[in-house]
Order: C-alpha cells, then structure tokens, then sequence
C-alpha cells in the first residue's frame, strides 16, 4: 500500500522499497503565492507571476525565490512522509535503495550520493555508511584491473512458444476447483452467531491474545494477569467506541481473574508441558481441499495424550451450566472433528479435544 494509506496502521515488518526514487519536479507555475513574516506581530503574502521568459528557464529573482520556497516545503514533506513510513513499524524496518558507483581519484569504485528529492537522499547522512560498508564486502579485490575481470556473459536469448502451445493437463489427483471453493454463511465448520456484537468479538480477541502470552511465559506473572490499560488500548484499535469500554475491559479481567485462580488453567497454560504450542496453525489436504486450521493451545500431557484445547469466552448466567457446556460443544463439533482430523495427519497419538471457557473456569471435552 502507498504511505499515504498506511497512516494511522503499525505492522510487524515494514519494507521501503525503491527509496532511490525521486519526487517529480514541479512545473512552473502562473501564479506564486506565499505566505511570509513582516514584523514580528505582522504577516503578509507575497504573489509572484510566471516570468516572460526573457530572464531564462529559471524566471526573475522573484520566481527564482519562490520556486525555491516550493522546492524547501517538497523537502519537508518528503520528510513527513519517511517519517510516516518508517514508524509503522513494531518490531523490523527494511530500507530497501539502490545508488550508483563512481571512480575516486585512484580509479576505486566509490558510492555515490543519491540524487535529491528522493527519500533515500533524506536519509542519507545516516544510510551511507551502511552502503559503503556493503560496497567493500561486495567488490571482489581485483574488480578494480580490467585485465583481471571476468567478461560478463549476455544473458541468453528468448525462446517463444508456438501459437498452438497449450499447457499440460492438471494430475487427476487434484482438483482446482476445490482448491478455491468459497465459504458461504450455511458453513456448518464455523458456527455464525447473530447475537454476538462487535464487544463480544473484541472481549474474545483480546483473551485469545493474553492467553498466547501467558500460555509462553507462565501464569503466574501478575503483571501478565493485570494489564487493563493494554487492554483498553487493544479493544480501542479492535474499533470498540469508548462508550464500551469499560465493560469489555471488566470483562476480560474477570475471564483473566478466573484463569489467575485456576488449576485447570494452570494446566492448560503451562509453558513446560511437552510440545507445549499456542495459535498453532496446520495446512493438510482434507477431503479433496488443502484446510488450514489454528488451534488456540496444544500440548502432549505425561501419558502422551494430545491435548487440543479451543477457548471460548462466552458466558452463562443460567442456573443449567452443564446443559450450556453441551449445547456449545454440539455447536462447535464439526470444528473440533475437523481440528482432531488435521492433527491426526500431523501427529497419530491419542487425543483429547474440547473447549474451555476462561469465564466459567470450566472444561467440556468432545468426544467423536
């Protein structure tokens, strides 16, 4: 996407490519016009027309000096937007420019300036070491004698195709039409709710997401359980308005409250179980289509019984909350066969699959 779009997003990696690209020059104009300091308290504009070309390309000194006004405020603005790009980025920003070689004094290959208007240019006074250091790991010593360096060979000619060239039919084995077969609504593997609200789904993303960190790093790390201004930051970039706020943010403490308190739980997430995984995502090809599926937590228990735990953040204020667990595994039972089938593929041993409800404390497995 362009920087432009970008504003207001973050994203894990960033890449800036083609920085050696440079802004296109603005034409002259029939009218400048350019606001200016007359005194400290006094402001005044200051409007110049296009030359009659007698003064040359470059106009009279009037023009000359407002064009150059133009040029400092595309300056400032290249640099707005390189600082838009660049702090998109969380974790990994790559730089990514080209530049041309010249000859020093001595006839050595030397790295040249980029050309101006260009975002590399911005920010070269920090980038050319980086280039020039890559210039000396790169060139080879004797690249420098042309009676030492190898001719460089052409790259071979095109071959084309006959104009009654067809491919080759696919293998019976595969299918391309089940490859990009659609989702639709009536999808019995992933249940639709229409009463689950935007709240719902921002409470469920946020969850997920603390349960991963504490599923890596332990449970028992208050400052891990205790986060509510992470949390209202999250449900605020989920789109949550701020009227909504603090009862999604009571919501998830009161499911991370219970998971702090729990001993099943504590089992769940412990980070030393064997082959111990959160949002663990597996491709197979399943019933003639390649399936794709993320399992919120896995691990192998001191038996060897595969563990496939999905959590589900709803909430019962019934009195039946056994006749609730049941209802919700009936709902997700073709998720969950299809979660168990897929690891399957990927690892034969013994399996226990089922849901667990952060808000409940409860546990409900599924059974095939």
């Amino acid at each position: 996407m362009t920087v432009h779009k970008a504003k207001g997003l973050e994203f894990d990696t960033v890449v800036l490519p083609w920085l050696e690209r440079t802004v296109a020059p603005s034409s002259r104009q029939l009218l400048y016009w350019a606001q200016v300091a007359v005194e400290d308290a006094l402001r005044g504009i200051v409007l110049a027309s296009r030359g009659d070309g007698t003064e040359g390309r470059r106009g009279d000194a009037l023009e000359s000096w407002m064009r150059r006004l133009e040029g400092e405020r595309s300056d400032l603005e290249l640099g707005r937007l390189a600082y838009v790009a660049a702090t998109r980025a969380r974790r990994r920003l790559h730089l990514v420019g080209a530049v041309a070689l010249g000859r020093d004094d001595e006839g050595g290959e030397t790295v040249e300036a980029p050309r101006r208007n260009s975002m590399l240019s911005l920010l070269w006074p920090v980038l050319a070491p980086e280039f020039e250091a890559a210039l000396g790991r790169e060139t080879p010593p004797e690249r420098a004698s042309p009676e030492t360096s190898r001719p460089r060979r052409s790259a071979p000619p095109p071959r084309r195709l006959p104009q009654s060239f067809s491919g080759p039919p696919p293998p019976a084995a595969i299918r391309p039409s089940a490859l990009r077969r659609p989702r639709t609504a009536e999808d019995p593997i992933r249940p639709q709710f229409e009463w689950a609200g935007a709240e719902a789904i921002a409470v469920g993303t946020v969850v997920h997401a603390e349960l991963e960190r504490l599923g890596s790093l332990g449970r028992d790390v208050p400052s891990l359980v205790q986060r509510p201004e992470a949390w209202t930051d999250a449900l605020r970039r989920l789109g949550l308005p701020a009227t909504r706020l603090p009862g999604a943010v009571a919501r998830v403490a009161e499911a991370l409250e219970r998971v702090a308190a729990s001993d099943l739980a504590a089992r769940l997430l412990d980070p030393s179980s064997r082959e111990a995984a959160s949002e663990f995502s597996l491709t197979a090809w399943l019933d003639g289509e390649f399936v794709t599926v993320k399992i919120d937590r896995t691990f192998v228990d001191e038996s060897g019984v595969r563990w496939i735990v999905d959590w589900k953040t709803g909430s019962h204020e019934g009195a039946d909350v056994d006749r609730f667990l049941e209802q919700e595994v009936g709902r997700y039972a073709a998720q969950l066969e299809r979660y168990s089938r897929v690891m399957a593929l990927y690892d034969p041993r013994p399996q226990c699959v089922g849901l667990y409800f952060p808000l409940l404390d409860r546990w409900k497995a599924w059974r095939a």
